[in-house]
């Protein structure tokens, strides 16, 4: 990479000269290289990088892009080719960009500085890049910090915060994923591409910290820190597709924007998850991400050895029979 200018900010477009429609095969080769040149550390891609990267367009956008002799795109190139899209494209584009640096432990710093310095090209800002440059620095501590003050949860009451378990519980049955931390990363990885707010961002950004790096030994008061989970054979490829999920999906009503952490789930218990998942465009998962593993809660592979082994043992100790209907380690 060569070395890094201060570039000029690419301002916003007036609402006439916003491109609203979805890129072409051309853009999404521009997007691709364009993200990856901002991730790139010095010694060069490590593979999983362009792995996730190009996953994540593919799925988003239905176009495949071979990355090999991939040019470098410099954020005033990068930034001239988002003339005419507005901030919520260009902010989804910094994301990507966050994400894919995410997945480097230790993030060099020179790949948070480049990213930065394409946020201030673009002209958008994500409060996640405050936490890329805290890892960077290693400054970990400062960074779990960041996330509550800069995340989704940010501005949550205490009870709301409680609900967080039960509620994210509901989702895994909406979207149709086990329980394994696997199933975790594609369940935040839906959930926040639902939500238009771009905070909601923050909660994958969480799960990839917990379970990917190890950046955070501990998330929302629910998990604990289990390395190395995203970077398994065809997890990008299923993240990617739970992100094309949840952009699919609308609220209840038929409002595009929803946040299913927000849904009072225990009033709509008693419906048929397929009548629900109807009303909010809940897609199947595509053929990949089948072939790439991913699973219901109640099928082969849906539930952790541990899940499976305490779930059989409260029934046996309260002498009830154990059906997991369906769901095996």
């Amino acid at each position: 990479m060569t070395a890094m200018s201060t570039p000029m900010p690419v301002p916003l477009p007036t609402s006439e000269a916003t491109r609203l429609g979805p890129p072409d095969a051309d853009e999404v080769i521009a997007l691709t290289y364009g993200v990856l040149s901002a991730i790139e550390p010095a010694t060069g891609h490590r593979g999983f990088q362009e792995v996730l990267v190009s996953a994540a367009f593919e799925a988003m956008t239905g176009h495949a892009i071979d990355t090999t002799d991939r040019p470098t795109i410099s954020a005033e190139e990068f930034a001239a080719g988002l003339a005419d899209r507005n901030e919520a494209f260009r902010i989804r584009i910094l994301q990507t960009m966050i994400l894919g640096a995410l997945v480097l432990r230790p993030i060099p710093p020179e790949v948070a500085a480049r990213v930065e310095a394409f946020a201030r090209a673009i002209s958008v800002d994500d409060g996640m890049l405050a936490v890329a440059r805290r890892f960077a620095s290693g400054q970990l501590g400062l960074a779990a910090f960041d996330f509550q003050r800069n995340g989704y949860t940010a501005d949550w009451s205490p009870e709301r915060a409680r609900a967080l378990h039960a509620q994210h519980d509901w989702v895994h049955v909406l979207a149709d994923y086990g329980s394994k931390v696997e199933s975790e990363l594609e369940v935040f990885a839906f959930i926040a591409r639902a939500n238009d707010d771009p905070r909601g961002f923050s909660l994958l950004a969480m799960v990839v910290s917990l379970f990917e790096t190890g950046y955070l030994a501990t998330g929302a008061g629910l998990f604990e820190s289990f390395p190395g989970r995203l970077s398994r054979d065809g997890m990008a490829v299923r993240v990617a597709d739970a992100l094309r999920r949840g952009a699919l999906t609308h609220g209840l009503d038929g409002a595009p924007d929803v946040d299913f952490l927000a849904i009072d789930w225990f009033a709509l218990a008693d419906q048929p998850v397929d009548e629900l998942r109807k009303r909010c465009n809940v897609v199947p998962k595509s053929t990949h991400a089948l072939t790439a593993g991913a699973v219901g809660p109640w099928e082969p592979g849906g539930i952790s050895e541990y899940q499976y082994a305490h779930a059989a043992a409260a029934a046996e100790a309260s002498g009830a029979s154990y059906d997991a209907y369906g769901a095996t380690p």
